[in-house]
Protein backbone atom coordinates (compact mmCIF):
# COMPACT_ATOMS: atom_id res chain seq x y z
CA UNK A 1 0.00 0.00 0.00
CA UNK A 2 1.54 3.20 -0.68
CA UNK A 3 1.96 6.41 1.82
CA UNK A 4 -0.61 8.73 2.05
CA UNK A 5 1.97 11.15 3.56
CA UNK A 6 4.77 13.32 1.91
CA UNK A 7 8.02 12.41 3.40
CA UNK A 8 7.98 15.80 5.21
CA UNK A 9 4.86 14.65 6.84
CA UNK A 10 6.28 11.00 7.43
CA UNK A 11 9.64 13.28 9.15
CA UNK A 12 7.02 15.27 11.32
CA UNK A 13 5.24 12.27 12.58
CA UNK A 14 8.42 10.49 13.53
CA UNK A 15 9.89 13.85 15.47
CA UNK A 16 6.33 13.94 17.00
CA UNK A 17 6.48 10.76 18.51
CA UNK A 18 10.22 11.04 19.42
CA UNK A 19 9.09 13.65 21.82
CA UNK A 20 9.49 16.77 20.13
CA UNK A 21 6.71 19.17 20.60
CA UNK A 22 4.52 19.85 17.82
CA UNK A 23 6.19 23.26 16.65
CA UNK A 24 9.42 21.58 17.18
CA UNK A 25 9.06 18.54 14.79
CA UNK A 26 7.54 21.30 12.35
CA UNK A 27 10.74 22.74 12.39
CA UNK A 28 12.90 20.07 12.08
CA UNK A 29 10.63 18.60 9.08
CA UNK A 30 9.60 22.02 7.07
CA UNK A 31 12.12 25.29 6.41
CA UNK A 32 10.39 27.34 8.91
CA UNK A 33 14.13 29.52 9.47
CA UNK A 34 11.79 32.47 8.21
CA UNK A 35 8.53 31.57 9.68
CA UNK A 36 7.49 33.44 12.74
CA UNK A 37 6.78 31.15 15.72
CA UNK A 38 2.70 31.81 16.27
CA UNK A 39 2.83 30.88 12.55
CA UNK A 40 5.02 27.73 13.14
CA UNK A 41 2.49 26.82 15.84
CA UNK A 42 -0.68 27.30 13.97
CA UNK A 43 1.28 25.09 11.12
CA UNK A 44 2.02 22.38 13.12
CA UNK A 45 -1.56 22.44 14.40
CA UNK A 46 -2.94 22.49 10.83
CA UNK A 47 -0.60 19.41 10.17
CA UNK A 48 -1.69 17.94 13.15
CA UNK A 49 -5.15 17.74 12.07
CA UNK A 50 -4.39 15.83 9.05
CA UNK A 51 -6.28 12.81 9.33
CA UNK A 52 -3.99 10.51 7.85
CA UNK A 53 -0.68 12.64 9.62
CA UNK A 54 -2.84 12.15 13.64
CA UNK A 55 -3.57 8.36 12.57
CA UNK A 56 0.15 7.32 11.61
CA UNK A 57 1.36 9.64 15.03
CA UNK A 58 -1.26 7.42 16.81
CA UNK A 59 0.33 4.29 15.40
CA UNK A 60 3.57 5.15 15.62
CA UNK A 61 2.98 5.76 19.05
CA UNK A 62 1.27 2.26 19.80
CA UNK A 63 4.60 0.71 18.15
CA UNK A 64 6.60 2.38 20.30
CA UNK A 65 4.65 1.61 23.42
CA UNK A 66 4.47 -2.38 22.58
CA UNK A 67 8.79 -1.94 21.84
CA UNK A 68 9.29 -0.26 24.89
CA UNK A 69 6.83 -2.72 26.75
CA UNK A 70 8.83 -5.85 25.23
CA UNK A 71 12.40 -4.51 25.81
CA UNK A 72 11.26 -3.36 29.78
CA UNK A 73 9.18 -5.64 31.07
CA UNK A 74 10.77 -9.75 31.39
CA UNK A 75 8.51 -12.12 29.24
CA UNK A 76 7.00 -15.17 30.27
CA UNK A 77 9.92 -17.49 29.25
CA UNK A 78 12.41 -15.09 30.74
CA UNK A 79 10.27 -15.50 34.07
CA UNK A 80 10.17 -19.48 33.97
CA UNK A 81 13.89 -19.29 33.59
CA UNK A 82 14.45 -17.10 36.65
CA UNK A 83 12.53 -19.23 38.41
CA UNK A 84 14.15 -22.02 37.39
CA UNK A 85 17.70 -20.52 38.56
CA UNK A 86 16.59 -19.11 41.59
CA UNK A 87 15.17 -23.06 42.51
CA UNK A 88 18.01 -24.70 41.66
CA UNK A 89 20.38 -21.96 43.86
CA UNK A 90 22.04 -20.55 40.28
CA UNK A 91 21.17 -17.28 41.37
CA UNK A 92 21.70 -15.59 43.49
CA UNK A 93 18.46 -14.42 45.35
CA UNK A 94 17.00 -11.83 47.87
CA UNK A 95 12.97 -11.41 49.12
CA UNK A 96 13.04 -8.18 47.00
CA UNK A 97 14.25 -10.36 43.45
CA UNK A 98 12.45 -13.07 44.08
CA UNK A 99 9.27 -11.10 45.38
CA UNK A 100 9.27 -8.72 41.49
CA UNK A 101 9.92 -12.60 39.82
CA UNK A 102 6.65 -13.55 41.51
CA UNK A 103 4.86 -10.41 40.44
CA UNK A 104 6.01 -10.79 37.06
CA UNK A 105 5.18 -14.61 37.00
CA UNK A 106 1.42 -13.69 38.04
CA UNK A 107 0.76 -10.67 35.41
CA UNK A 108 2.27 -13.65 32.41
CA UNK A 109 -0.44 -16.06 34.30
CA UNK A 110 2.22 -18.37 35.31
CA UNK A 111 0.84 -18.48 39.01
CA UNK A 112 -2.34 -18.95 39.19
CA UNK A 113 -5.02 -18.99 42.25
CA UNK A 114 -7.59 -21.92 41.27
CA UNK A 115 -9.63 -20.58 43.59
CA UNK A 116 -13.00 -19.73 41.18
CA UNK A 117 -15.61 -17.84 42.65
CA UNK A 118 -19.27 -18.53 40.94
CA UNK A 119 -20.66 -15.09 40.51
CA UNK A 120 -24.14 -16.87 38.88
CA UNK A 121 -27.00 -14.98 39.82
CA UNK A 122 -29.61 -16.89 42.30
CA UNK A 123 -32.64 -16.21 44.34
CA UNK A 124 -33.03 -16.34 48.01
CA UNK A 125 -34.76 -19.50 48.14
CA UNK A 126 -32.02 -21.47 46.01
CA UNK A 127 -29.57 -19.89 49.07
CA UNK A 128 -31.93 -21.15 51.36
CA UNK A 129 -31.97 -24.72 50.01
CA UNK A 130 -28.47 -24.68 49.50
CA UNK A 131 -27.61 -23.81 53.43
CA UNK A 132 -30.67 -26.12 54.51
CA UNK A 133 -28.68 -29.03 52.15
CA UNK A 134 -25.05 -28.44 53.56
CA UNK A 135 -26.06 -28.02 57.39
CA UNK A 136 -27.83 -31.07 57.02
CA UNK A 137 -25.08 -33.17 56.02
CA UNK A 138 -22.84 -31.30 58.41
CA UNK A 139 -25.26 -32.72 61.20
CA UNK A 140 -25.16 -35.86 59.75
CA UNK A 141 -21.58 -35.88 60.02
CA UNK A 142 -21.31 -34.52 63.39
CA UNK A 143 -23.95 -37.31 64.81
CA UNK A 144 -21.90 -39.90 63.30
CA UNK A 145 -18.88 -38.69 64.82
CA UNK A 146 -20.71 -38.71 67.90
CA UNK A 147 -22.31 -42.32 67.26
CA UNK A 148 -18.65 -42.93 66.88
CA UNK A 149 -17.10 -41.55 70.24
CA UNK A 150 -20.05 -43.72 71.90
CA UNK A 151 -19.48 -46.88 70.73
CA UNK A 152 -15.51 -46.34 71.48
CA UNK A 153 -16.83 -45.40 75.18
CA UNK A 154 -19.28 -48.16 74.87
CA UNK A 155 -17.04 -51.43 73.86
CA UNK A 156 -13.93 -49.76 76.86
CA UNK A 157 -12.02 -47.64 74.27
CA UNK A 158 -10.74 -44.15 75.08
CA UNK A 159 -12.20 -41.26 73.03
CA UNK A 160 -9.62 -40.16 70.37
Amino acid sequence: MRSKLTSKQSAFCRHVTSGSSLSEAYRKSYNASKMKPATVRKEAHRLMNNPNVATTVERLEREADVVMVEKTIADRKEVLETLTQMMRGELETDSNRVRATQLLAQAHGILRDHAFVSSKERSSEDIKNELERRLGAFIRKQQTNDLASKELVLYGHDQP
